[in-house]
């Protein structure tokens, strides 16, 4: 977070300055909770920036979708990744999101799987993401719930990353 403070700083845009203080107040208006601070850092160095995780921002959304744990072993395969447009915490978040998506299918599909051919599965994944055109910074969407309580009712909100919609659920109960 401290990173994404200094790069505010450090620039003279003043556009820009303009813009993240916007930002960062309409997140602190929804509430502050890891998901809308990682929305909130990624709107920032889109702001400011380069659009590519950092280690703290690759770090949170690793634990939001609990893959932190692979973050090594994405790291093992960097060096067979031939594509300029990441950098190698784009990778590891690509490499969480993989797992978090295909672990169950995979382990099913093939119950005796070893370590190697898992990886190797995961890996082909992650290429296959970014030959289709996508980019982990762009297109990874994480969804966050709010639970919105106010005296007369609870708002469900679900907020997608990608398109920065919120989309209100009332119930009255």
């Amino acid at each position: 977070m401290k990173k994404v403070f200094e790069d505010i700083i450090a620039s003279n845009d003043i556009q820009a300055i303009k813009n993240c203080v916007t930002i960062m107040s309409d997140c602190c208006e929804v509430g502050m909770n890891d998901s809308v601070m990682l929305d909130m850092m990624k709107q920032i160095k889109g702001e400011i920036g380069a659009c590519h995780y950092n280690e703290d921002m690759a770090d949170m959304h690793l634990c939001l979708i609990g893959q932190l744990h692979t973050k090594d072993v994405a790291k093992d395969y960097w060096h067979e990744v031939k594509n300029d447009n990441i950098n190698l915490e784009d990778w590891c978040v690509l490499w969480g999101e993989m797992v978090k998506r295909n672990d169950a299918k995979i382990k099913k599909w093939f119950p005796k799987i070893n370590t190697y051919n898992y990886e190797q599965k995961i890996f082909d994944e992650c290429i296959s993401f970014l030959e289709s055109g996508r980019l982990p910074y762009y297109d990874l969407n994480v969804l966050k719930f709010f639970v919105i309580l106010n005296e007369v009712s609870v708002f469900f909100a679900i907020f997608a990353e990608r398109d920065r919609n919120f989309i209100f659920i009332n119930y009255s109960g």
